[in-house]
C-alpha cells in the first residue's frame, strides 16, 4: 500500500510541477509529459486496479473472439472502435492505454485552452485529484467527457457546427455524450450579445432537450447493471461544494467585483470573459445535478460532463493577483478536493488500491 500512495502522490506532484513550468515558460510540449504520465499509469494497470477493469477485459475478449453481442453494456459504435484497435494490438492494456490517451490528452489540452482565465497548475491538480480515479472505471464515459471539454473552445468562438460534430464523436464512446448539447445552451446564455436568430436557436435547443435527455437516461439505466463505473460516494461534500460555489460566486461577481478580482484580461477581454462565464455556468449546473443525484442516482454520472469544470472554476478563483483571495480560495480547494482525493485512497472507493502494473 505504501508504494501505491507513493505512485499516486508522486503523480500528483509530477503533473502539477510540469503544469507549472509549462504555464510559466509557455512551452506546450511539456503537456505531453503530463499526458504521458497519466496515460501510462492508467493504461498499464493490472486487472485488479479499478472496480470495472475486469468487466471491461471480459467484454474486450468477447469482441476479440468474434462475439460482440455478448459485450453487454457497450454501444455498437464503441464495439467497432474496440474491434478496430484490436486489429492493431488485442492486448487489453493497449486498449486501456489508447482510451487513457484520449481522456487525458483531451482534458489536459482543454484545461490549457483556459489558462488565461484559470490557473493551469491548479486546474490540472484538481482534475487529477477529482477525476483520475474515476477514469480507471468509467472508461467510455470519461472519454466522452474529455472530448466535450476539449471541444468547448468551439463554443467560445461560436463555431457551433464544429462543436456538434465533436458531440457526435463523444457519443460514439458513450451514449450520454449527447448531453453535450446542453453546453450549447450554456454557451449561448453566457457569451456576448445574442441576435434574434441566436435567441430562437437557444429556445429551440432548450425546448427539445427533455426528449433526448429522457431516452439517454433510460438507456443509461439499462446499462447500469453491467457496469458500476465508479459510482462516487457523495457524502456531505456536494452540499459543501454547492455552498462554496454560491458564496464564491456572490463574492467575486457581486460583492467584490469580477474586474477587481481578475484584473485586466488582456486585449481580448470580452473573449476571456466569455470563458469565465461559460465555466461558471457549466460548473454550477454540474453541482445542481450532483446534488439532485441524492434523490435520482443516475444524475451523478450525467453530472460528470459538468463537474469536470470544477478544476477550471477553482483555478479561475485563484487566477488573481490578490494574495488574500488566493490564500483563502486555495485552502478551500485543498479541503474540498484534496480531502476527496485522500479519502478515495484510504477507503479504496474506486478499487485502485493497491496499484499494480499488468505484468505484476
Amino acid at each position: 500500500m505504501v508504494a501505491s500512495y507513493g505512485i499516486y502522490g508522486g503523480l500528483l506532484v509530477a503533473c502539477t510541477a510540469l503544469a507549472y513550468f509549462a504555464d510559466r515558460t509557455d512551452r506546450k510540449r511539456l503537456l505531453w509529459g503530463i499526458v504521458a504520465a497519466l496515460t501510462l499509469v492508467a493504461g498499464l494497470r493490472a486487472e485488479s486496479v479499478g472496480i470495472d477493469t475486469v468487466a471491461y477485459i471480459e467484454k474486450f475478449s468477447y469482441i476479440a473472439d468474434g462475439f460482440p453481442q455478448y459485450a453487454y453494456g457497450f454501444e455498437a459504435s464503441f464495439k467497432w472502435i474496440v474491434r478496430a484497435l484490436q486489429w492493431i494490438c488485442p492486448h487489453p492494456s493497449f486498449l486501456f492505454t489508447v482510451f487513457a490517451l484520449v481522456t487525458n490528452g483531451c482534458i489536459v489540452r482543454g484545461l490549457w485552452d483556459y489558462r488565461r482565465v484559470s490557473d493551469f497548475p491548479v486546474s490540472v491538480a484538481c482534475y487529477y485529484m477529482g477525476y483520475f480515479f474515476l477514469s480507471l472505471n468509467g472508461v467510455r464515459q470519461l472519454c466522452a467527457v474529455a472530448i466535450l471539454l476539449c471541444a468547448t473552445r468551439c463554443l467560445v468562438v461560436k463555431r457551433y457546427f464544429r462543436y456538434l460534430l465533436w458531440v457526435l464523436v463523444a457519443s460514439l464512446f458513450h451514449l450520454s455524450g449527447w448531453i453535450g448539447l446542453t453546453f450549447l445552451g450554456g454557451a449561448m446564455l453566457g457569451i456576448g450579445k445574442r441576435s434574434v436568430r441566436s435567441r430562437v436557436l437557444l429556445a429551440a435547443v432548450f425546448a427539445l432537450l427533455p426528449v433526448p435527455a429522457y431516452f439517454i437516461l433510460c438507456e443509461m439505466e439499462r446499462y447500469e447493471g453491467y457496469f458500476e463505473e465508479g459510482a462516487a460516494q457523495l457524502g456531505v461534500m456536494i452540499p459543501l461544494k454547492l455552498a462554496f460555489y454560491v458564496c464564491s460566486l456572490l463574492f467575486v461577481f457581486v460583492l467584490y467585483g469580477a474586474t477587481r478580482h481578475f484584473g485586466a484580461l488582456g486585449e481580448e477581454g470580452e473573449f476571456e470573459r466569455n470563458r469565465v462565464l461559460l465555466v461558471a455556468v457549466l460548473y454550477g449546473v454540474g453541482l445542481l445535478l450532483a446534488f439532485s443525484s441524492y434523490f435520482m442516482p443516475i444524475l451523478n454520472r450525467v453530472g460528470w460532463y459538468f463537474m469536470i469544470f470544477e478544476g477550471l472554476y477553482m483555478g479561475m478563483l485563484l487566477k488573481t493577483k490578490h494574495s488574500l483571495h488566493r490564500y483563502v480560495f486555495g485552502w478551500c480547494a485543498v479541503l474540498l478536493i484534496g480531502y476527496g482525493f485522500v479519502h478515495a485512497m484510504v477507503e479504496n472507493e474506486q478499487g485502485m488500491m493497491p496499484y499494480l502494473f499488468f505484468w505484476q
